[in-house]
């Protein structure tokens, strides 16, 4: 049974603010930011299904809020994964509770290392982070758990910090990222997102400078901005007023970007409405909305610019998630929905590649359930060889990565298939 919202708002409050409050440097942006938080949650709490993840969708409003506040605001401080708290805390964003629920699928393969290296420090040091990190205990309620002065619970903090740094290729000096083959997975999947839009040319100048800087740093990343920027000029839409769709897979990181194009007639008043309402979509009304299998995580949506569109899921209906905007900059007469999402599945499961005595087989198909011009792209390796289309157009050399892919106009009842097979040296 779905508890009273006053009830919700009491049990979490606090949760919420550590979860907002490490990740923003400032108390007064945070605090405002759990304040929206609540006031959004107020608007559509009736239409919420109650899951048991009520921290989930608590989590992903919060997130989406304070994205917007370091776009409003570039000089608002950011707590990185392994920069110290403002209580000279480091790790806390990766071991407190209040992160985990949102961030199921782009922070398991982090946590898990993180409580792996936790498992392998001496029982002291593991007691002192579990009841520190874990648990959420200060320093004074650890040192009474314990038994033990202050300064010891400060000092082997410290020491397992470190030691948890090193075991995660951490420099244990200055708390960076050490460089490698681009940087650490977790930074990687908090871009992911908007990697499309960069290579679209479309993010505003705050998140394109961070994206750039990413990019010096990492090859996985600039390897997929390359392609794209490659791939996206021979992409054919169809003709303004009609829908198009796209989908572009790259199965080896379980990342898809998805695109659809709605013709809106009544923009221009849907534009007004938005300035009168300072961009808030009423309770009551559904733009746009979206659905999606429930091991797919999408993790930001734009719009024609760029602009990201808070979309939180509203509803679960039989495995399936479904998405309504709540809130948006701009409406355009042919509207785009960029969306970037994370599977929870493996490539052999969720886009069909397996591997047969050398060869590599494909298979990936969508059914739209209208009348559109759909595309779908599927990432190879940039070294795949006997490329073989058994369903489909044909490939796309972008360098980096060849793109396996099929495009056409679709009837309402049809579905558009991808198949393929290829090799490597």
């Amino acid at each position: 049974m779905k508890a009273p919202f006053d009830a919700v708002v009491e049990e979490n409050t606090a949760w919420l603010y550590r979860f907002v409050r490490n990740r923003v440097g400032c108390r007064e942006t945070a605090e405002d930011i759990v304040q929206e938080v609540w006031l959004r949650a107020f608007r559509v709490y009736d239409s919420y299904v109650e899951d048991g993840r009520i921290r989930h969708w608590l989590s992903r409003i919060a997130r989406n809020l304070i994205c917007n506040a370091a776009t409003r605001s570039p000089q608002m401080p950011w707590l990185s994964l392994d920069d110290p708290a403002e209580d000279d805390d480091p790790l806390y964003t990766y071991l407190s509770d209040g992160m985990s629920p949102e961030e199921d699928v782009l922070r398991q393969e982090l946590i898990g290392e993180v409580l792996a290296a936790v498992a392998k420090l001496p029982e002291a040091q593991r007691q002192v982070v579990t009841f520190r990190y874990l648990n959420g205990l200060s320093v004074e309620e650890t040192a009474a758990v314990m038994g033990i002065p202050k300064g010891t619970v400060k000092s082997k903090a410290h020491y397992a910090i470190d030691e948890i740094r090193k075991q995660l290729g951490l420099d244990a000096d200055t708390g960076k990222t050490k460089k490698r083959k681009g940087v650490s997975t977790m930074e990687c999947k908090e871009m992911y997102k908007y990697l499309f839009m960069y290579a679209m040319g479309k993010l505003p100048d705050e998140t394109r400078a961070a994206v750039a800087e990413h990019l010096k740093e990492c090859k996985v990343c600039a390897d997929i901005v390359t392609a794209l920027e490659k791939l996206i000029p021979t992409m054919v839409f169809a003709e303004e007023g009609e829908m198009s769709h796209y989908g572009i897979d790259f199965f080896n990181l379980n990342l898809s970007y998805v695109g659809v194009r709605t013709p809106v007639p009544d923009y221009a008043e849907r534009n007004r409405q938005l300035e009168e309402w300072n961009g808030r979509i009423p309770d009551d009304q559904c733009w746009f909305e979206c659905g999606h299998n429930d091991l797919v995580t999408t993790i930001g949506t734009f719009d024609n610019e760029g602009n990201e569109i808070d979309y939180p899921v509203y509803k679960t209906v039989e495995k399936n998630c479904r998405h309504k905007a709540v809130s948006m900059k701009k409406v355009s007469p042919d509207m785009w929905l960029h969306d970037c999402a994370l599977s929870t599945d493996s490539p052999d499961v969720w886009w069909g590649i397996t591997k047969e005595d050398h060869v590599y087989h494909g298979s990936t198909f969508n059914y739209f359930g209208g009348h559109v011009k759909s595309a779908l792209y599927v990432a190879i390796p940039a070294n795949a060889k006997n490329i073989r289309i058994k369903r489909g157009n044909g490939v796309i050399d972008c360098g980096t990565f060849k793109f396996a892919y099929v495009d056409r106009y679709v009837a309402e009842d049809e579905q558009i298939a991808l198949d393929f097979t290829y090799t490597l040296d």
